[in-house]
């Protein structure tokens, strides 16, 4: 299993290429964008997804957490501490 020392040594590709092997857990809209929201192993990420596009947005992953978020709608989110 990837930890989260693992994945911050990764290159920005690399992460998003991590995050996708995930489960798919939630996505909302966020400025106009979608964004996705995954677990990988023992803690959660985000991309910026275009879905007309059919692709992940520049930039790589938004977030990632190391602790459970609590989803309470597919719209709402209320997480804890961010992974550094």
């Amino acid at each position: 299993m990837l930890t989260i020392e693992e994945y911050h040594n990764l290159n920005e590709p690399e992460k998003a290429v991590v995050i996708l092997q995930g489960n798919f857990l939630a996505d909302r809209e966020e400025n106009g964008l979608f964004v996705q929201l995954y677990s990988i192993s023992k803690f959660y990420g985000e991309l910026c997804y275009d879905l007309l596009a059919n692709k992940i947005l520049p930039g790589g992953p938004l977030k990632v957490f190391s602790n459970w978020c609590r989803i309470l709608s597919r719209s709402v989110l209320i997480c804890g501490t961010l992974a550094k």
